[in-house]
């Protein structure tokens, strides 16, 4: 059957699904448009073709606040994924570390942070002494450089829980599993622990994976080996010039006194030379081509492996990583982001009609790792007085002058890793015995709560002992409870910290860092939940929904068991043979 003849037999049978309720149908048919035909009885009992392919997409730091400001200006990919299919605006990451790696092990497991051992991006090991990345795997290797430092090795060696993918592959052997990404926090947190393959983009090299040390790398990247070299030349011969994809984006330019200084936000960026010889890692790679290339990868293992048209169905997670060093360097409101949108809208219209060309049934969901937030220095001019830096070095020399005065210390009791989490160390940054740990901590909590920049802050065994009712509405959860739903035995901080809303603890580097992101406050936990199929029926979902609720929903429409207990629930989509969703246990 033709795709075009496949949409046809969807439309059919999917004619009765619409909802009735005005207050959930799709804007469209609020509006008086026609609806779909009204189905036989027939083809309303029957079931849908179930997907051959699912293609999970994460779109790196897009907020349901920005999706919502442009929600109405897509006019391709997003605007099929987000006003065509099954919408849910009120997606949420339910923790409060709202950063990539435990955001992206959320989206395929249907466990939040404390579960897959994924708390934060980064972690202070106090055994020994030393800051360590999410997935870091020193028996690993970069399949490229082999001749790596140990700590550059990766793999999910750290994520505790298992994926969607693991799940299709110990109950489907013959599916394959294939993860992309701009990062490899990204890839890696989807793609799970038994992927086919996880593949994420170096500046310079092109897409790697990872290795156990030793062993050659060669293998392993030959899926995506003449993919490199086409990218290889692409960056040496062409490399691109960042202009306006729609000039309605140049009306955003404007300058900035930010540290006494003016930075100009501009199309090309102040400072983009294709000429440079570091153009390539300092600039292309926080640009919209980046995700051009990723999705370039995602075709090339469609077609490498002919994804979707095996006997059994794959798995396809792919993660999309510009738009976050985009809204880190230039902030969410400028002319960059808003061509970031234009530029991502368009690839990701293309990356359908391709997926659509396969001519199988095929699903895709895309949401997102966390949101993120405008620099403080526009914030004030939107409204937004409150916004403001704090400066990290003086909050924490502040603490430890005073805790070392109180306790007639001669060192730092307190290390901070990303400031909202702050470690007891002892003078060698190593951990300190029990009781001098309880002395300090007794100590420097009460400084830190009455500090005027923080909200509230959490000792870990407070929130190793803190029960989060898992029938309670995701957007009302405490902060205590947020903190909770991402704090883990051995690597979260000895305390946690809230600070007020609109406040960054993140240093103003015009043209290289203006904003960030991971706080407990809304606008970097709420993220839009889309899906997406040939023939959906359009409903807009407007009560909140947890990421973890995406990988029971996908695993329901597959047919397939989760292998334990999850945090999360299936969320009835339409018929694929499997019937409603069990009830809730939540």
């Amino acid at each position: 059957m033709d795709n075009s003849g496949f949409r046809q037999v969807l439309l059919a049978a999917v004619g009765a699904l619409a909802l009735v309720s005005p207050t959930l149908a799709s804007p469209a048919l609020a509006a008086g448009q026609a609806a779909a035909p009204v189905a036989t009885e027939a083809a309303q009992q029957a079931a849908l073709p179930r997907p051959k392919l699912i293609v999970a997409i994460s779109v790196d730091q897009f907020s349901s606040n920005l999706f919502g400001g442009w929600r109405g200006r897509y006019v391709a990919g997003l605007k099929r994924l987000g006003n065509e299919g099954i919408v849910y605006p009120n997606g949420y990451q339910s923790h409060a570390a709202t950063e990539t790696c435990p955001g992206h092990s959320t989206l395929l497991t249907g466990r939040h942070p404390s579960g897959t051992g994924i708390n934060a991006n980064d972690f202070y090991d106090v055994t020994q002494g030393r800051e360590v990345y999410c997935l870091e795997d020193t028996a690993m290797r970069p399949a490229h450089d082999p001749k790596a430092d140990p700590t550059e090795g990766r793999s999910a060696k750290n994520l505790k829980a298992s994926t969607l993918g693991d799940w299709l592959k110990a109950q489907s052997p013959k599916s394959r599993v294939f993860a992309i990404s701009g990062k490899d926090r990204g890839a890696i947190n989807m793609g799970g622990h038994k992927a086919d393959g996880e593949f994420w983009l170096v500046g310079g090299y092109g897409f790697t994976t990872f290795v156990p040390a030793g062993q050659s790398g060669a293998k392993a990247l030959e899926p995506v080996a003449a993919l490199n070299k086409r990218i290889r030349e692409y960056w040496k011969q062409t490399p691109p010039t960042w202009t306006y994809a729609d000039e309605s984006c140049r009306a955003l330019e404007h300058d900035w006194t930010i540290n006494g200084k003016t930075w100009r936000s501009q199309l090309p960026p102040v400072g983009w030379d294709v000429k440079s010889p570091t153009f390539i890692k300092d600039q292309f790679m926080v640009s919209p081509f980046m995700d051009e290339l990723t999705l370039e990868g995602a075709r090339e293992l469609v077609k490498e492996y002919k994804l979707g048209q095996g006997e059994a169905t794959d798995l396809l997670a792919v993660s999309l990583s510009a738009n976050d060093y985009v809204g880190h360097r230039y902030g969410t409101n400028g002319p960059e982001m808003c061509d970031q949108q234009v530029r991502l809208d368009q690839q990701l219209g293309k990356f359908l009609d391709d997926l659509e060309e396969l001519g199988v049934p095929f699903m895709v969901v895309l949401s997102a790792d966390h949101g993120g937030l405008d620099f403080p220095e526009r914030l004030n001019t939107r409204d937004v007085p409150q916004a403001g830096r704090i400066d990290g070095e003086a909050f924490m020399a502040d603490l430890n002058g005073t805790l070392r005065a109180q306790l007639g210390l001669d060192y730092d009791p307190l290390l901070a890793a990303g400031l909202d989490q702050i470690w007891v160390v002892d003078r060698n940054g190593r951990q300190p015995s029990a009781t001098e740990r309880e002395r300090v901590l007794k100590a420097a909590l009460p400084l830190v709560r009455q500090r005027p920049e923080v909200s509230a802050a959490f000792d870990r065994e407070t929130l190793l002992g803190t029960h989060v009712d898992r029938a309670k509405p995701v957007d009302e959860l405490s902060l205590q409870e947020r903190f909770a739903l991402n704090t883990v035995q051995g690597r979260s901080a000895d305390i946690s910290v809230a600070f007020k809303p609109y406040l960054q603890a993140k240093k103003a580097k015009p043209g290289q860092s203006m904003t960030g992101h991971g706080t407990v406050w809304n606008y970097d936990r709420r993220v839009p939940i889309l899906f997406w199929w040939p023939g959906v029926q359009p409903q807009e979902r407007p009560l909140p929904m947890p990421t973890v609720d995406i990988a029971p929903t996908l695993a329901h429409v597959l047919g397939i068991q989760p292998d334990g207990a999850l945090d999360g629930q299936c969320r009835d989509l339409a018929d694929f043979g499997t019937g409603r969703c069990a009830e809730a246990k939540r």
